[in-house]
């Protein structure tokens, strides 16, 4: 029987959206995936589909004309992927997030500017299970 296994991580992405921004984003996100192909040798699946959202705060820098400000504010992120297991503790994985959060920039001498951020990211690699 699929049952669904709860989980939550730590996300630090940094990204530059545009040549005169730049922005990080750090929050925790609850994930829930269905492990699929569960064996004595992979308990945990031999692969599996998973999903999560969550919530921290985002640092964008700007840089407009000399000037140079920032700004942190809340952040939302969702995201979605899958891990295949190739070995007992080496998976490989693709995952797509968006990242939302709003800012608004002081620069000195000029009115407040308001930046909204709507960042799409696709992301690959290994991970090692320990």
């Amino acid at each position: 029987m699929l049952g669904i296994d709860i989980g939550a991580e730590v996300d630090v992405t940094h990204f530059d959206p545009d040549p005169t921004l730049n922005a990080t984003y750090f929050g925790v996100n609850l994930i829930a995936r269905i492990p699929v192909g569960v064996e004595p040798e992979v308990p945990n699946g031999r692969w599996f589909p998973y999903v999560g959202f969550g919530g921290g705060a985002q640092r964008l820098s700007v840089e407009v004309l000399g000037y140079k400000e920032g700004d942190t504010a809340p952040a939302f992120q969702a995201l979605g992927g899958v891990k295949v297991f190739l070995f007992k503790h080496l998976a490989a994985f693709v995952e797509g997030k968006f990242t939302h959060a709003s800012h608004t920039q002081l620069f000195q001498g000029f009115a407040p500017v308001d930046f909204t951020v709507n960042a799409v990211h696709g992301v690959g690699g290994l991970s090692f299970h320990f």
